[in-house]
């Protein structure tokens, strides 16, 4: 079965390189620009991983980090570089 990782980024040039990338190395990729619609599509298909965008619309780092279930699975990027929450459990997703 393939890994689901979805991605929410509101550059469309970031969501292309990372989707080709992701795609190339086998996993299953799915995106979306807005926060809100993320965690519709979180519940709609849950992900085993989340690349976030660090200020996006609808949704950002902050409020995101006040749903611990998902911060667990989520890989924050953005103008700082990429950040991986303390809580973090993605060895199950590359192990």
């Amino acid at each position: 079965m393939l890994k689901k990782i979805l991605i929410v980024e509101d550059e469309h040039d970031v969501i292309k390189l990372l989707k080709y990338n992701l795609e190339k190395e086998g996993f299953k990729v799915s995106y979306t620009t807005d926060g809100s619609l993320a965690l519709a599509e979180i519940r709609r298909d849950e992900p085993d991983l989340v690349i976030l965008d660090l200020m996006l619309p609808g949704l950002d780092r902050f409020s995101w980090n006040s749903r611990p279930a998902l911060t667990k699975r989520t890989i924050f990027c953005g103008p700082g570089g990429w950040k991986k929450p303390v809580r973090t459990s993605s060895t199950a997703l590359w192990g």
